[in-house]
């Protein structure tokens, strides 16, 4: 990798600092919201009915290597009907360029991956911006079709 390619190439440093920008714009102080752990950065942001999580996860094997993630809880598994459940499930996970729905114990998420070499400060406002937006629709979409608490 060049010097020109190294200076370019996104950081965990400026994931922070465009995530800053962006929650303060709205009149968030970031670091209120920071969550302590020594292993990754992470931070979890909003009200009860709009929240989501952003944590940088650093690759053991290779510290170069680091994703972003971008979580939000749609809520519990539905306790009855759970094949349809899946099925619709994965049904709009076919629309979800960016993300997917996963379960993770009862509860299931809407969540986006990506490596921070692929993301510009546009970009990542542009993932907080769906994250939010698809949370509300498939919660209305999995709440209004199933018994999700």
């Amino acid at each position: 990798m060049s010097d020109k390619e190294r200076k370019t190439q996104t950081t965990a440093d400026d994931i922070e600092t465009w995530l800053e920008a962006i929650f303060e714009s709205d009149g968030l102080v970031l670091s209120e919201y920071r969550i302590e752990d020594y292993e990754q950065k992470s931070w979890a942001i909003g009200t009860e009915h709009e929240h989501i999580g952003v944590v940088l996860i650093i690759n053991d094997t290779d510290p170069t290597m680091i994703f972003l993630e971008i979580d939000s809880v749609l809520g519990e598994m539905p306790k009855n009907n759970l094949l349809p459940f899946y099925r619709k499930c994965l049904e709009l996970n076919y629309s979800l360029f960016n993300g997917s729905i996963t379960l993770l114990g009862a509860k299931v998420w809407y969540v986006q991956q990506q490596y921070i070499e692929n993301i510009n400060e546009g970009k990542l406002a542009s993932m907080i911006a769906e994250q939010l937006s698809n949370t509300e629709k498939l919660y209305e979409v999995l709440s209004n079709e199933f018994e999700m608490l």
